[in-house]
């Protein structure tokens, strides 16, 4: 096997892995919005109020990942692109 083609291997091995964590991620902000509809059509379905406060609080759920996830990502970004210029400041400097 020549080194070009284990690299070509790392890398989607990389990527396949990337693509698993961003399901996972994106997995809990959808169960909570399912949660949330299932709940609040049987609510107004039964006209039950305390169906109505669990539907709610998974909506709450929702907005509290997706805020956290938003200011996670803000903070990592300019990380990453101080961390990619030095990359590439090296790269050329070499």
């Amino acid at each position: 096997m020549s080194g070009g083609m284990m690299g070509n291997q790392m890398g989607g091995g990389f990527i396949g892995s990337f693509y698993i964590v961003m399901a996972v991620i994106y997995f809990f902000p959808v169960y909570y919005m399912f949660k949330f509809s299932t709940k609040l059509k049987a609510a107004l379905r039964t006209n039950d109020n305390l169906e109505l406060k669990a539907a709610f609080k998974f909506l709450k759920s929702h907005f509290k990942f997706v805020g956290i996830l938003f200011l996670v990502l803000t903070v990592l970004y300019p990380i990453v692109f101080v961390i990619a210029l030095s990359a590439g400041a090296l790269a050329f400097l070499a």
